[in-house]
């Protein structure tokens, strides 16, 4: 039987570590470890996860001294995982209690060193997700070489497939020294998968979902800063040389390259006005005229995805209110 540890950094996760636990160990394959990293929260955090590997051995917590970033939290539970395989869990997200067995199945059919599934996006709060990661028609499982994860990625926003949460065969990560970037705060997953598919042919995809995606205002992956994208640049640009053996991956990474650099020019502006530091924002603007049109999009982008949010939440609250007042 395959085992499989379970990787979840923590950060004054108090409100929802629990939920996320309770999947983890609710999971129908029963061969696993959970790893929790308190990343040095300043809540209840550790209190709550101690209380559930009191109760159960298969949870592991790893107290952090100081606050590293997600990706140096999930590198310590790399680093004590024993699984055949590892797979990450955010603390605020949850899985669906077959995710493991049926991802289990499907690459015992069809062997590959990383398998990943779709994402269901449910807002906080809400009972039924909106919509998935990929599309839910076509083949149930599939190949997906890097050259089409790449491109799924550049994407960009909720389509972006650097949202997978993969599970990883954990002597693949180690023969190969694979783990992530621990001096980057944002970005992270997609250049780490990007090293792992650099070293295999592909990965096997289920298109069923198995992951809830908890999409909540104050989501890290939704507060990009440029200083942040900064750090993450000069590790993209290094993926070029991993490809060597790929042309056409150099020419994809070329060009995800110069759409994070525009990227970064567009942040530089938008970061000081998110502040209502306008004098700032003008000067970046002023600077840098030319990514004008760019920034223009950006904006209509940003409205539309706000708009958007006020409609699933208005519909979320109009399902909520009917189940009680028709007592369903």
């Amino acid at each position: 039987m395959n085992s499989v540890s379970i990787i979840i950094p923590a950060y004054n996760a108090a409100p929802f570590i629990e939920r996320a636990l309770r999947s983890a160990l609710g999971q129908s394959v029963r061969e696993i470890e959970v790893i929790v990293i308190d990343d040095a929260s300043t809540d209840t955090t550790a209190e709550r996860v101690a209380s559930f590997a009191a109760k159960d051995q298969r949870v592991k917590l790893i107290q952090l001294a100081r606050n590293r970033g997600n990706y140096a939290a999930r590198n310590a539970g790399f680093a004590k995982a024993n699984g055949d395989w590892i797979t990450n869990l955010d603390a605020d997200d949850w899985y669906m209690l077959d995710r493991l067995e049926r991802m289990l199945a499907a690459v015992a059919e069809q062997p590959a060193d990383i398998v990943a599934d779709n994402l269901a996006f449910i807002a906080e709060g809400s009972a039924q997700p909106w919509q998935t990661l990929l599309p839910s028609t076509g083949d149930p499982d599939f190949r997906m070489t890097p050259e089409s994860y790449l491109i799924g990625d550049m994407r960009g926003g909720q389509k972006s497939l650097g949202l997978f949460q993969p599970m990883i065969r954990r002597h693949f990560l180690e023969t190969n020294g694979l783990k992530y970037r621990p001096d980057v705060r944002t970005g992270g997953d997609s250049e780490f998968l990007l090293r792992c598919l650099a070293k295999t042919p592909d990965m096997l995809v289920l298109r069923e979902p198995g992951y809830f995606y908890v999409v909540r205002p104050d989501s890290v992956s939704r507060s990009r800063s440029a200083e942040q994208l900064k750090q993450l640049k000069p590790h993209i640009d290094d993926l070029v040389a991993h490809y060597a053996h790929k042309p056409s991956m150099q020419v994809l990474l070329h060009q995800y390259s110069r759409r994070l650099h525009k990227y970064i020019r567009v942040k530089s502006v938008v970061d000081p006005a998110r502040r209502a530091d306008w004098a700032k924002a003008f000067v970046a603007l002023h600077s840098d005229l030319g990514i004008l049109p760019t920034f223009a999009g950006y904006t209509l982008y940003w409205i539309w995805i706000k708009l958007r949010r006020w409609v699933i939440c208005y519909r979320c609250l109009g399902m909520f209110l009917t189940t009680q007042i028709l007592g369903l």
